[in-house]
């Protein structure tokens, strides 16, 4: 690996999951597995479902919109220019709950769960509007994807602070 790592915007990759798009900036081999960074682009009511990393720590700066992010049993709410830090082991997820589009620079530390967008993600089709996916499109195959990439979807218990509000339109 050298001293530096420079990726241009069109170097990367880009993917559409679960109706968000998201670029990976930079990857496991550019950093030598220290960290990834990736950009996001989140539309009004978009955002994963609640799940969680067993290996890597996530840090969000978001740079347009608002999201709100569940974290847990609690839940805050991040505007522009906001950064939050969620430790390995957490459930989280989080929803874009204003009727603008949300940007963020986010990391993973050290990498690897960036390569769930490239296993599992859709490729950008242009012209082509971003599409939220369906119960349907959560396969044991896709699981399995995400698992391999430390992603991990809880099923749902009653335990769990009303997920449900996170994935609804």
């Amino acid at each position: 690996m050298s001293d530096w790592v420079m990726r241009r915007k069109q170097e990367s990759e880009t993917r559409w999951m679960a109706g968000d798009i998201y670029r990976i900036a930079l990857t496991t081999e550019d950093t030598g597995g220290g960290f990834s960074m990736c950009d996001a682009t989140i539309p009004p009511g978009g955002g994963p479902i609640p799940h969680v990393h067993k290996k890597s720590d996530e840090h969000y700066l978001l740079m347009e919109g608002e999201l709100e992010f569940q974290i847990g049993p609690e839940r805050v709410t991040l505007a522009r220019g906001d950064s939050l830090h969620i430790k390995r082991g957490t459930l989280h997820g989080f929803r874009n709950v204003s009727i603008q589009a949300a940007r963020m620079i986010f990391m993973f530390s050290p990498a690897g769960p960036e390569g769930v967008f490239l296993a599992a993600g859709d490729l950008p089709v242009p012209a082509a509007p971003v599409l939220p996916w369906g119960p349907e499109r959560f396969t044991p195959e896709l699981l399995a994807k995400l698992e391999a990439n430390d992603t991990f979807v809880p099923p749902p218990t009653e335990a769990d602070v009303d997920a449900s509000e996170l994935v609804s339109t």
